[in-house]
Order: C-alpha cells, then sequence, then structure tokens
C-alpha cells in the first residue's frame, strides 16, 4: 500500500485496494500589512507577520476502484471545521493544524439505480491559530466607559451603579469585604444621616424657642 498524504482520519493512496489519487495541490504563503495614510500624503506600511497558510487539493473517487463514493461525500461534509495536521509523504506540510473551510463535490455520475458510481471532491484546508484568553479578573468591572455614581438622593448604600448603565454594581452583592468604592459609599452615607438627624434636632429646638416666647 503506498499512501500519499494523511489528515486526520482520512488518507489518499494508491493500492490495489482502492484508488485515491491527491492531485492539484497549491497553497501561497503572504505577507501581512497595514497601509495608513500620514498627513504628508506618504502611505507607510507596518509590517504585521504573515497571512494564514491556505493549502487546497482535489481527487477523484470511483466505485469501480473500491471507493463508496456516496460514504465519500458524506463523510467529508462532516468533516467541515475540524483541524488536523496534514502529511504528504512521511513530512508534515504546512503549519501544525490546518482546518477544514470547504468541501467542493463535483463531476458526480449517478447509475440508473441511484448508486453513486463517480465524483471529485476538492477541499479547502487554511492554517489554524488557537486563540488566547485574557486572563478573567474577578474585581469590580466598570460599565462602558462610566464611573460609579450615586443615585438620587446620594443613596449609596443599596449599591450604586455605574453611570454608563452597563456596568457592574458595588454594594450587597458582591459578596465580599467590600471595594473601595463600597466603603467610600457607606461612609458618605453614614455622614449624610447624621447631617440629618443634627439638622432634624435644631429645626425642633428652633420652634421649641418660638412658641415658648408667645
Amino acid at each position: 500500500m503506498a499512501v500519499m498524504a494523511f489528515w486526520g482520519q482520512e488518507q489518499w493512496e494508491v493500492s490495489p485496494a482502492q484508488v485515491k489519487a491527491l492531485e492539484g495541490l497549491s497553497t501561497s504563503y503572504t505577507l501581512k500589512a497595514d497601509a495608513n495614510n500620514d498627513t504628508s500624503g506618504t502611505p507607510p506600511v507596518n509590517t504585521t507577520g504573515k497571512e494564514l497558510q491556505p493549502v487546497s487539493f482535489s481527487w477523484c473517487v470511483y466505485d469501480i476502484a473500491g471507493v463508496n463514493v456516496r460514504n465519500e461525500i458524506s463523510r467529508w461534509g462532516s468533516r467541515v471545521g475540524e483541524k488536523n495536521p496534514l502529511y504528504i509523504g512521511a513530512a508534515r506540510f504546512g503549519p501544525p493544524l490546518m482546518q477544514l473551510q470547504k468541501v467542493d463535490v463535483s463531476d458526480v455520475a449517478v447509475d440508473s439505480l441511484g448508486r453513486f458510481r463517480q465524483a471529485k471532491l476538492s477541499i479547502s484546508l487554511v492554517e489554524f491559530v488557537p486563540s488566547v484568553k485574557k486572563a478573567y479578573s474577578s474585581g469590580v468591572r466598570s460599565g462602558a466607559g462610566g464611573a460609579v455614581s450615586g443615585g438620587s438622593g446620594g443613596n449609596f448604600g443599596a449599591g450604586a451603579a455605574t453611570s454608563a448603565g452597563g456596568g457592574h454594581r458595588v454594594g450587597a452583592n458582591d459578596g465580599g469585604p467590600g471595594t473601595a468604592s463600597q466603603v467610600t459609599a457607606s461612609a458618605l452615607d453614614k455622614e449624610l444621616r447624621k447631617m440629618t438627624s443634627i439638622s432634624s434636632v435644631k429645626a425642633g429646638s428652633a420652634l421649641n424657642r418660638i412658641l415658648n416666647k408667645k
């Protein structure tokens, strides 16, 4: 058995058992660059690396050559999105992971009984680069550009929302010892209540003096 190439569980071979010969292989290596116009009218180019590498090729399958044509088409259709290294011969070809982006099926021949006798399959693979997730902080998340502000009447005790309306509420729902904003809000709330209490006492004393003069 002569295996020409393989990708994951799929392989292309020419043997007495079956014939699946890889053909029409193509790829490209492209420089990625950003062009920005400045005030002088000269367009500077900032090189930022390479574009993702694509690889495409095709092969023909025939039922008389030991291939179940209909199963071949269905199986490849279900593999769209899979990621595997591509090996041609004994060496890897291209990046460590190649993702199947597209499968084209053409030149399908169906006999009078509805049996698939032959077909041509063409696939497009693209280099896959795993994304790096940013570290998540369990701290207070601010809103969309908004700072923490109090509600009506300066009521910070129940938890103040960010001014943008979409941020994290600071207060009773945080479940921790409290953030700097929460502590400040609580202190201010106490001072407001103290001032309100003092004002009420002074007003009562003044009213009593007026009534006693009469």
